[in-house]
This record gives structure tokens, C-alpha cells and sequence, in this order.
């Protein structure tokens, strides 16, 4: 497994379960694709995401990503909630399924991320709704965090018995400690979900830094998933 696919994986590793638009110009919502199979497609209606924002490392380099999600996936049972929202408008369910899928190649990740930008992983232990969890809390299993590419650059493929795509510049997994956030069903029978953000501090792993570093900089607004089965290879569900 990549050292980039365990950045990605570690945000929900945190969490002890038990046991990823096309612009509508006349609605104002965004027509995205939210099925796993790559045999049929089945677009799902959800207003469009405003979650946007920045996150700047406090390292000494001072280098700063910004966040604009634009496309979101959701998976969730009883047991478990687990929501992947990109900048990338390319992103598709089926690329965040074989993300976490033990047995597929490895995914191109110049489709899930924009050079100098953030995606943005959240886990809730249990379906949702959960309101105004306050991140500083920690007690009831809810885990946000932060994946940015710094710079501008790409994914490059490397093989070896650690095959995937490594960005070749600064990448940063972490996850969020300060401010709220809350996730509730936009349509409880297309299994949409509406996650209200607002994230402050950050700590985690920097690919080019022996020690964990810290970031600040908030990311708010509203991120809306449609349901994409391909995530229950996360585990947990």
C-alpha cells in the first residue's frame, strides 16, 4: 500500500467503528454521477457544494492550498458514515471506490486532486444525522480531515512492490482539531447527505517532514454527496 493510499486511509483509521458536476443553469444544482458500476450510470440531483476555503502550513514554508469542493460521495449504514468530497470536478464514484479497494490498480489520483488544492474526508461512527460536533471534543467518533497537494505538479506513477501515483511535490494528510461540523439527509431516499463545515486548525503528516506539522486556515460552507456504494470498501460498514 502506498504511502500516499495510507495518508488517505488514515483519516478514518482514527475511528473505531466495532465490528467521492455538471452545473444545472436553470436549478442552480449540480448533476453529478453517483454510481459505483461501472455498467450504469444513475445521476442524482443535489444542489451544488459551496465548502471552500484554505489551508496554510506551519512549517516555516508558509505554503498554502485552497479548497473548493465541487464534487462529494457518501456511504453509510447503521454502523458507519463515510463522506469524500474533491475539488476536481473529474472525480467519479468509481474512482474513490477502487481507491479502497484491496484488489484494483492503483488509481490516477491527477483525477481526485487539483494541483494546490485539498480534498476533504469525513467519518461518523453510525448514521447520521449528528449536529454541531464540536471537533475539540472527540468523544463521539467523528473524524475530519484534510488531504492537499502543494504546489503546482502531478501524481506520478511509480511500480515496485509499493506501485501507485505519489504527487511530486509537498502532500499533506491531517486531520481537522477546532470549530464544528454537522451532517444531516438531503434526500433520505437517494441517501444524500448535506455536511455543514467548519474547520480550523489541522495536524497530521507532511510527505517531506520526519515530524507531524500543523496548518491553519478554515474551510466552510456546504458539501453535498450522493451516495456511492464503491465506499463500503473502506471498511468499518
Amino acid at each position: 500500500m502506498t504511502l500516499l493510499l495510507m495518508g488517505l486511509l488514515a483519516c478514518t483509521d482514527d475511528v473505531d467503528t466495532d465490528d467521492s458536476n455538471n452545473t444545472d443553469d436553470t436549478s442552480g444544482d449540480a448533476d453529478t454521477d453517483a454510481d459505483a458500476d461501472t455498467d450504469t450510470d444513475t445521476d442524482t440531483d443535489v444542489p451544488a457544494s459551496t465548502a471552500s476555503g484554505s489551508v496554510t502550513l506551519r512549517d516555516g514554508s508558509d505554503l498554502k492550498a485552497d479548497t473548493e469542493i465541487v464534487t462529494a460521495f457518501s456511504y453509510y449504514t447503521d454502523k458507519k458514515t463515510f463522506i469524500y468530497a474533491t475539488s476536481n470536478p473529474s472525480a467519479t464514484c468509481q474512482m474513490v471506490g477502487e481507491l479502497y479497494e484491496k484488489d484494483a490498480p492503483p488509481v490516477d489520483l491527477n483525477e481526485l486532486f487539483l494541483d494546490n488544492h485539498c480534498n476533504v474526508s469525513i467519518t461518523l461512527v453510525g448514521a447520521p444525522p449528528v449536529v454541531d460536533y464540536d471537533l475539540q471534543d472527540g468523544s463521539s467518533g467523528v473524524v475530519a480531515g484534510v488531504n492537499c497537494a502543494y504546489g503546482e505538479g502531478e501524481f506520478v506513477y511509480e511500480g515496485g512492490s509499493d506501485a501507485g501515483y505519489f504527487w511530486d511535490g509537498p502532500f499533506y494528510n491531517a486531520s481537522a482539531f477546532k470549530e464544528t461540523l454537522s451532517i444531516e439527509f438531503h434526500d433520505q431516499g437517494a441517501k444524500t447527505l448535506k455536511t455543514t463545515l467548519n474547520l480550523g486548525g489541522y495536524r497530521g503528516v507532511l510527505s517531506t517532514s520526519p515530524d507531524e506539522v500543523q496548518a491553519q486556515g478554515y474551510i466552510k460552507g456546504e458539501i453535498y454527496s450522493v451516495n456511492c456504494e464503491g465506499l463500503s470498501a473502506s471498511g468499518g460498514f
